[in-house]
């Protein structure tokens, strides 16, 4: 079973990933989509509104296989997260006007 992780907590393995700024429509769907395939997935959710939970964030940038970022909100990310999601690999973009127009899509591409 797939694991949806929010702040403080961490699980960081082969299948972990982090998505920022996600909608609660989006995290629906992808919890729905989640329950019926067999792949089990370490979803670390996090959004600008969570409060005190930058440093986790710092973190977690740095030891998942792939972030997906809401592009709508992208701007709205202060200059430190900014930077640290510039120096790492495997950054993905979700939302209107990109390759995934939602979070489901991303994981299908990339089973």
């Amino acid at each position: 079973m797939s694991r949806i992780i929010t702040p403080p907590d961490k699980f960081f393995t082969e299948i972990s990933c982090l998505v920022i700024n996600a909608l609660d429509n989006d995290v629906d769907l992808l919890v729905l989509w989640l329950k019926t395939v067999p792949e089990k997935f370490d979803v670390h959710l996090w959004h600008l509104y969570m409060s005190n939970t930058d440093f986790w964030l710092l973190e977690t940038i740095q030891r998942v296989k792939f972030v997906l970022v809401n592009q709508q909100f992208q701007e709205n990310l202060s200059y430190q997260i900014r930077n640290q999601l510039e120096r790492r690999d495997h950054i993905h973009y979700f939302g209107p006007n990109t390759e995934n127009q939602d979070l489901v899509q991303f994981f299908i591409r990339n089973r």
